[in-house]
Order: structure tokens, then sequence, then C-alpha cells
């Protein structure tokens, strides 16, 4: 029996050391391997090289070049001799070291920037992006990071430009926006201030942060190259009611004139008639509650 038993006893642990082999194996297979050492991480230089633009129009000519873009002319020769006349450690553009050409679009941007860009004459990767103000008052560089004014005065420019404090009525629970709108989205800082903060205050971000009801001033100080300007608005804070009342009356007001001037048509025009001044305050129905 002590034979028998070795026997099986033996046979079981054959089978068990199998199993468990099998078993490892299956094991190895599902386990995804580890990346391997000899992969590098990307290459910082070649993700920055990829993201430089290129020209879209490369290798292009004939008609489709003269859709887009000045290639003579006498605003042609103006703005590339504007630009190749400014600093070259201000523009960029060195013809020397790097070759280049220009794009400039034929299209004005928002009525006042002449837009141009420069490309590397080989490979037609981006160097530079500007606007050139058509009374060639101001020029400036929009490529990051060398935003600015690059030459003249954006004394002009700023005449063309809107500061925005934005509205008038702000309801408590909302916010408001202090910016400045200029032409062809050049850059500027602004620095807003509210003169009564608990009436309302300013965020981190220049927007208008209501705290109670009632009016405030906000100043905004705004410089735009070498011009630096001060705006100031009064707003009033109220509450949610108060505004869905006076966008009521608002309508009200609105729809009387419409329907009180447009009343008799062409009637009054062809005999030349005037018309009486509108009704009466007084007659109008009172305010939803």
């Amino acid at each position: 029996m002590n034979i028998w038993k070795q026997a099986i006893l033996a046979a079981l642990f054959c089978t068990c050391t199998t199993l468990s082999g099998l078993a490892a194996d299956e094991a190895a297979k599902t386990v995804p391997a580890e990346p391997a050492a000899q992969v590098q991480a990307a290459n910082p230089a070649d993700t920055a090289k990829a993201s430089v633009p290129t020209d879209p129009l490369a290798g292009h000519t004939g008609k489709i070049i003269d859709k887009y873009y000045l290639t003579k002319g006498s605003t042609y020769k103006d703005v590339t001799t504007l630009l190749q006349t400014i600093d070259s450690q201000r523009t960029g553009l060195d013809a020397k070291t790097r070759p280049y050409y220009f794009r400039v679009d034929k299209d004005l941007t928002d009525k006042y920037f002449r837009r141009v860009r420069a490309y590397d004459e080989k490979t037609t990767e981006q160097i530079g992006d500007y606007l050139v103000a058509k009374d060639k008052s101001s020029v400036w560089r929009m490529d990051a990071p060398h935003e600015g004014l690059i030459y003249g005065s954006a004394e002009k420019m700023m005449k063309k430009s809107r500061v925005i404090i934005y509205p008038r009525y702000l309801a408590l629970g909302s916010k408001g926006i202090v910016a400045l709108q200029t032409p062809g989205g050049v850059p500027y800082t602004l620095n807003a201030k509210s003169l009564n903060e608990s009436i309302a205050k300013i965020g981190e971000d220049n927007s208008i942060i209501p705290v109670k009801t009632g009016q405030v001033d906000i100043l905004a100080d705004v410089t735009v190259g070498d011009i630096k300007e001060t705006a100031s608005r009064r707003i009033s804070v109220v509450t949610q009611a108060d505004l869905e009342r006076m966008a009521y009356n608002a309508y009200l007001t609105q729809l009387y004139m419409d329907t009180y001037w447009n009343w008799g048509g062409p009637f009054y025009r062809d005999w030349g008639w005037h018309r009486p001044p509108p009704p009466h305050h007084g007659h109008r129905p009172p305010p939803r509650r």
C-alpha cells in the first residue's frame, strides 16, 4: 500500500506542477508589457516646430494669389517698404540671414489695418505677423511672444477704440464686464476700478461683481502702445425683479410707439398732415406685477 500511495502522490505532484506552469504562462500573456526603455519622449523642439504656421498658398501662383493678396501696386510697395525700414530687432526680419517674402491681405482688417505676414522662402514657415495702419501712423507685431507696437504711435488708432463697461443696469447675482475693443485686436492692458466697493467690486478678470443695490462709478485705465487713457461710466445695481420691470416698461413704450405712429399708414404721408404727439403716459396700462 505504501508503494501505491507514493505513486499516487507523485502523480498528483506532477499534475499540480504542470497546471501551475500553464497558469503562469497564461498570466504572462495577459499582463501588458512595459514600455521599452528605448522609447523617448516627444522632442519639445519638434512640437514647437509643428505649431509654427506656414503659408497656406505656398506653391500656388496666378489668380488664386491675386484673389486674396496684393502682389504689386503702390499700396503693396508702401506697406512692405515701411516694414523693411523698421529695425530688424523689432520686426524679426533679416533678408541676409533668412530670406523671406510677404503676403499682404487685400481686405482691410476692421477697415483700418492692412494685415501682412512674412514667410521663410525655403520652409514657407511664418516669420512675422503684422498690422499696418492704412494711414501709416502705426505698425503692430501680432505673433507671440512679440506682440506690441513696433512703429509710430497708437494715438490715431485709439480714437477708433472703444471702452466697454457693460451693462448699465446690473442685476444682483450676475456679472458685468470691463474691456477695450480695438481694431485688429491689438494688445492692450486694462485696470478696472470701482469707486464704491460696497455697491460693486472688480474681479480678477476685470468683471463687475454686484454687492448690493445702488449706483457706482466704474473706472477703466487702459494702455495701448504709447497711449494711456481713462474712461468711466456710472452703472446701477438692481434686483432681478427691477430689471424685468424695466424691460417690460421698455417693451410697452416700443409697442405704443410702433402702433400709434404707424396708425393711418400712408394717409398722413399722402395728405401731408402732421401726426399728433403720442398719448399721455397716464393712458398706459400698469406694469406687470
